[in-house]
């Protein structure tokens, strides 16, 4: 599965983007506001399997996309989209060196067009850190809808400190708009 953008291309994941990908999934920066990492190599290595695991599954439930910026031909993050009957969840990382330049959003958008017109799906969800403010802004720009702050429901990485929030956000197929994906202005 390929589905391209303006300047990317979201495809399965192959043993050859370990490198890459381990780049980011180990990075502390990038992954300050996820739910995993830092990754070992080991890590990285299985997270792929897994990915070519379920692009084979039938029926396929989860996908794992890596982003791959055009211009170079480099992975610079990935996204993913679980569904769940007619809904799904959707997430992102990109390598910070990749950061303000609107391509996390360009890929969302792609992902999220595939969830409604190719998976039929009535509802995407998105959560975040509530501290995360970029990926809040994020799913604003892409017409996600706030449903609820979730209080003290996200384990912290410091093990001294107190759960964080988190933004679960929502964009209903009747309220998607497609004509708004690739126009909004980059930083």
């Amino acid at each position: 599965m390929i589905l391209e953008t303006p300047r990317l291309f979201l495809r399965e994941y192959e043993l050859s983007d370990l490198e890459s990908l381990h780049r980011y999934s180990s990075d502390l920066l990038t992954l300050k506001y996820m739910l995993w990492g830092p990754n070992t190599l080991t890590d990285s290595l299985d997270f792929i399997k897994r990915s070519i695991q379920e692009s084979e599954r039938k029926p396929r439930v989860s996908y794992d996309l890596a982003i791959i910026e055009k211009s170079n031909n480099l992975l610079i993050g990935g996204v993913s989209l679980i569904r769940h009957d007619r809904e799904a969840e959707i997430g992102w990382i990109l390598n910070q060196a990749y950061w303000g330049k609107g391509l996390a959003t360009e890929a969302a958008h792609a992902l999220i067009r595939f969830g409604f017109v190719d998976l039929n799906l009535d509802r995407i969800i998105a959560t975040c850190d509530a501290d995360n403010t970029a990926s809040h802004q994020l799913m604003r720009r892409c017409g996600f809808a706030l449903v609820s702050v979730q209080k003290e429901v996200r384990k912290s990485r410091n093990k001294s400190e107190k759960n964080h929030d988190q933004i679960l956000t929502e964009l209903k197929e009747e309220d998607w708009d497609p004509l708004i994906e690739f126009t909004h202005q980059h930083r």
